[in-house]
């Protein structure tokens, strides 16, 4: 299933498939997959993931119709994003699902705009790394999903205005990091268009990988563990969230460790420059890099983070995205 609840106008002049499933039908759905998946063999390692909600507002109104009965048969409770909600409604959310189906995790597994418009500037990229730390600060889930990296939905011609690519317009999408001549069959541009967007989820690909499993549910997918102490000596892949504690936290900060090192991603979407700073469980820790993406940045080095006394100052440019990385030992 994909988005359940929504037709796309099939049959109808919408170029997507629409995969309408009653919410009173999508228990049937997933226990004719599970039981095809026992008949060969497969249950334990092919995982089912649904039901792919287009929001969790409509998530939270179908839930309880169908999930608890399948949530044994389920590696993972996805949906999408594009109800744009609040963090206190992502909260609930969350409280639903542990209700509903507990120990099971939520995927984020779509998003991109809604509405037509292209904008390929530091703004659009902050607001959706926003969403990015509210599904994996504020809510805690494990896996987040940008629909889609490659479009060619410009809505201008890169070869007729040379500005087209890094101009913000009404006509094109919000529905890519990497852009591509809509014409370049015929018009042989074979040039690609990297936006903000792309250079501000570098942060987080770069830095937030998959944890490592301390447990694992149904079909051997690996079960996030958010209370695991940053003490722990286990870490050979992967990598741990950590709570930031302080006055000055907002939802758009977090902070992620491996055995060796830590990362701090921090946002600062205000247009007044900030500085925090940051004490580590262990004092013992040595800065190694800064990478900044903003309005005239593109996931530049910067200046490491400084010592101030038994701490760590850290400077947040106006609308911008860094990440501060740390070796878990003294210089």
């Amino acid at each position: 299933m994909n988005e359940p609840d929504n037709s796309f106008g099939t049959p109808g002049s919408c170029g997507q498939e629409g995969m309408e499933v009653s919410a009173n039908q999508r228990a049937e759905v997933i226990n004719g997959l599970f039981s095809a998946l026992e008949t060969a063999g497969l249950s334990t390692t092919v995982g089912i993931i649904s039901d792919e909600s287009s929001s969790i507002s409509l998530a939270l109104t179908e839930y309880s119709t169908w999930l608890p009965s399948v949530a044994n048969k389920l590696a993972a409770i996805c949906h999408h994003g594009y109800g744009f909600e609040s963090s206190a409604a992502y909260t609930a959310f969350a409280n639903t699902v542990k209700s509903l189906a507990p120990g099971k995790a939520t995927w984020m597994s779509a998003s991109r705009s809604f509405t037509q418009g292209f904008d390929p500037t530091i703004t659009n990229a902050l607001m959706f790394s926003g969403l990015v730390f509210q599904s994996l600060v504020t809510t805690g889930e494990p896996h987040y999903d940008f629909w889609t990296l490659v479009s060619n939905g410009l809505g201008c011609s890169p070869l007729t205005s040379a500005t087209c690519p890094t101009t913000p317009n009404s006509v094109g999408w919000n529905d890519g990091m990497i852009y591509y001549d809509p014409s370049y069959a015929t018009n042989k541009n074979f040039a690609l268009y990297i936006t903000k967007h792309f250079w501000t989820y570098k942060h987080f690909g770069n830095f937030v990988k998959r944890e490592f499993c301390l447990s694992f549910s149904r079909n051997n997918f690996c079960t996030w563990s958010p209370t695991l102490s940053s003490s722990l000596n286990l870490y050979t892949a992967g990598s741990v969230r950590l709570p930031l504690i302080g006055s000055d936290v907002r939802e758009w900060m977090m902070a992620v460790s491996t055995a060796t090192t830590y990362s701090l991603i921090l946002m600062n979407p205000n247009t007044t420059d900030t500085t925090l700073t940051v004490s580590f469980p262990s004092t013992a820790v040595c800065p190694t890099g800064a990478f900044r993406t903003s309005a005239t940045e593109d996931w530049a080095t910067v200046a490491d983070a400084t010592a101030s006394g038994s701490a760590w100052s850290v400077l947040l440019k106006a609308t911008s995205l860094t990440t501060y990385t740390f070796n878990r030992a003294a210089c």
